[in-house]
């Protein structure tokens, strides 16, 4: 799975799913994937800064159970929020130099 985020100017994070037909054939599996991005991605909302993510699914997540899908994004969504904090870190030292 790929994630891309970028900041917006909203109170709370958003996300995008992407999963082709080409990745995942069966529409029981693409269903099934939406599902599992959007409930790890609504239990980890709070953890989540203000940023717009889109979520790529590949062909591996189809190979997955659901079990290794929700601790994958779980650890994915959680870089994402470390990666918003040291950035953010950067910004405010480099503005006070």
């Amino acid at each position: 799975m790929l994630l891309l985020a970028i900041p917006n100017q909203l109170s709370h994070p958003r996300v995008g799913l992407v999963i082709a037909k080409k990745n995942i054939k069966l529409a029981t599996g693409r269903n099934r994937v939406r599902r599992l991005i959007r409930e790890a991605f609504r239990l980890q909302q709070a953890n989540i800064p203000s940023v717009d993510i889109v979520v790529l699914a590949r062909k591996a997540v189809a190979d997955m159970n659901n079990e290794e899908v929700f601790q994958c994004l779980t650890k994915l969504y959680s870089r994402i929020g470390q990666q918003h904090a040291n950035a953010l870190a950067k910004a405010n030292s480099s503005s006070a130099t």
